[in-house]
C-alpha cells in the first residue's frame, strides 16, 4: 500500500550568486518545489566552482555579474575543467541583463540557457524541470 512516501532522489542543485538576499531567495525557492535539493550556495565564482568540483550537482544556477570572476568566465573555467561531468552538467545563467545579446553571451560561454531577474517562480520550476528531464533523456539513451 502507497502511503504517500516519495523515496525518489531529490534533483541536487548548487546556487552561485554574490548577493545573500538572492541567494537564500532562489535556496527557498527551488525548496518548495520537493524534486528539488540545493546541495550548496556560493557568493562567488571562485567558491562556486569549488563546491561544484566537491558536491557534483546535476545542475548549477549562476550569477553573471559578479566581482574577481563573472559568470561567463565560471562557466567556461567549469567546462574546460576535464571533469567526467564537466562538459555535460546543465548551468543555467541568472541576470537582470535580459536582452537577447545577454542570452546569446550565456549560450556562447557554455551555459545551457538564462533566467531573468527578478526570478518568476513558474519559470524557474519550468526551466528546472526541462533540465532535468533533458539530462534522464540523455542518461536513458546512454544506458539503453
Amino acid at each position: 500500500m502507497n502511503r504517500g512516501i516519495n523515496f525518489k532522489k531529490k534533483a541536487r542543485i548548487v546556487v552561485v550568486d554574490d548577493n545573500y538576499d538572492h541567494l537564500s531567495g532562489i535556496k527557498e525557492l527551488i525548496e518548495v518545489e520537493s524534486d528539488f535539493e540545493v546541495v550548496a550556495i556560493a557568493s562567488s565564482a571562485n567558491v562556486g566552482i569549488s563546491l561544484i568540483k566537491k558536491f557534483r550537482p546535476e545542475l548549477v544556477l549562476m550569477d553573471i555579474n559578479m566581482p574577481v570572476m563573472n559568470g561567463y568566465d565560471a562557466t567556461k573555467k567549469i567546462r574546460e575543467s576535464g571533469k567526467d561531468d564537466a562538459k555535460t552538467i546543465p548551468i543555467y545563467a541568472m541576470t537582470a541583463n535580459a536582452f537577447t545579446t545577454d542570452v546569446t553571451a550565456a549560450l556562447d560561454a557554455g551555459m545551457n540557457g538564462h533566467i531573468a531577474k527578478p526570478i518568476e517562480t513558474d519559470v524557474l520550476y519550468k526551466t528546472l524541470k526541462e533540465a532535468f528531464a533533458k539530462q534522464d533523456a540523455l542518461k536513458q539513451k546512454e544506458e539503453a
